[in-house]
């Protein structure tokens, strides 16, 4: 299997735990499966018996799990699933999942096409980077850029060579300066903004006569009014466009979760319930230890506290995979970036560093040995009850701009013979 570009750290996640019954995914909650003998993709919902299953081999050649001669191949300029010749495909790891991409084509991918339900592949030129990097919107080694003092009602907005923001204004009365705030996308001054005219034009134009609401995700800018259209790049000096939305497709495993934890963090799994423990020295260095369950589409939590010796922090984290693999990173929401619920010794606390602050706040009782917890995450919120104090609320926290929400099962342990089991949903 060969990776394209840098890996990040998330990458750690070995293959199998990715390849192996995989599901190809769309978005969150949809995926693809296989109809009839066309080779053509519906889409469904991302559930056992629904989606097709896949595998990605060592060969680089994507088939169906329960068809080993049925794989990607091309019909023509069609991309489909046949018993044709196959098309070797590579992965990259984002996120924790895989996208794909044609093998040794490291500016195309495959996208899916709603209307015609197949494969499709498009450069990356066609994607527009979401982000703003050093103040810059950036598109490949290319800036956005566009003219200053202009009263036109749509001025181009074309990909420049990047420079700093005192070149641009001293030498072209230019800018590359942009900034992303409530769906408006507008120079870092706010006096242009990327505005539509809903036919053909796509420019800026001054904020107070024109501006058009776009809805920023990490994989495209879209439409407030309309998620199917896209702001996209048309190349050269066109600049930019609205067209058909397209998604980068992934490899994703649903079914199963890849564990980070240091060596005297011990884990087992029996059935669905994952047996967790600590076997580390009595020496302080040596004793604390912490675990990250990363499931890519997981809802829920319950963790049953089988033996505490003095402390418990539960709750969710990112996948600051070092933190939780090199040695003690520090307290869940205290130093990991995260949000923890915190008892013992007389602490009753919630631990939050979602927005990079941490934030402390209060609970009622400690959680500790008998205890029964569960962990709820939604697009919106986290949500810690105690289901063996009758399903009580413990905590709730409704995200806010900047928290990080990337957010997957995370528990501190403690001391030596501490040991808990959870079960993830």
């Amino acid at each position: 299997m060969k990776f394209l570009k840098s890996i990040s750290v998330l990458s750690l996640i070995t293959l199998s735990n990715v390849i192996q019954a995989s599901y190809i995914s769309i978005n969150e909650t949809t995926c693809l499966k296989v109809k009839g003998n066309n080779g053509k993709l519906k889409p469904v919902e991302c559930e056992l018996h629904k989606a097709s299953q896949f595998v990605l081999g060592d060969d680089d050649k994507l088939c169906l799990t329960d068809d080993a001669k049925n794989c990607l191949s091309r019909d023509g300029s069609k991309l489909v699933f046949s018993t044709a010749e196959s098309i070797h495909v590579e992965v990259v790891f984002n996120e924790g999942c895989g996208c794909l991409y044609p093998a040794n084509h490291t500016h195309w991918y495959y996208s899916y096409n709603m209307e015609n339900k197949m494969f499709v592949m498009h450069g990356d030129n066609k994607m527009l980077n979401t982000g703003v990097v050093d103040g810059l919107w950036k598109n490949g080694d290319k800036c956005w850029t566009t003219k200053l003092g202009t009263k036109k009602d749509f001025t181009k907005i074309t990909r420049q060579k990047c420079r700093s923001e005192k070149v641009n204004q001293k030498q072209w009365n230019k800018t590359q300066s942009w900034k992303f705030v409530d769906g408006k996308i507008s120079t870092s001054d706010d006096q242009y903004c990327v505005a539509w005219n809903g036919k053909s034009k796509v420019g800026s134009s001054l904020c107070s006569k024109h501006y058009t609401d776009f809805v920023v995700t990490d994989s495209s800018i879209y439409l407030k009014n309309n998620p199917d259209m896209c702001l996209t790049d048309l190349s050269g000096s066109i600049g930019l466009a609205i067209g058909k939305c397209l998604t980068k497709i992934k490899l994703v495993d649903f079914s199963r979760y890849t564990v980070f934890k240091p060596a005297h963090i011990t884990y087992s799994q029996v059935g669905n319930v994952a047996r967790i423990g600590n076997v580390g020295s009595y020496s302080w260095s040596a004793k604390f230890g912490a675990i990250l369950f990363y499931k890519h589409n997981w809802n829920y939590y319950t963790l049953k506290m089988i033996k505490t010796e003095k402390y418990t922090n539960f709750g969710v984290a990112t996948p600051d995979v070092s933190r939780f693999t090199l040695g003690w990173g520090g307290d869940l929401g205290y130093d990991k970036t995260g949000l923890a619920c915190f008892s013992g010794g007389g602490y009753k606390r919630i631990y939050n560093r979602l927005g990079g602050s941490r934030l402390d706040n209060y609970t009622t009782q400690e959680y500790k040995a008998g205890s029964t917890v569960k962990v709820i995450k939604t697009d919106t919120y986290v949500e810690f009850r105690c289901s063996s104090c009758g399903d009580t609320l413990i905590w709730k926290h409704i995200f806010k701009t900047g928290d990080a929400t990337n957010l997957y099962p995370a528990l501190d342990v403690y001391y030596h013979g501490d040991s808990y089991e959870m079960v993830v949903y």
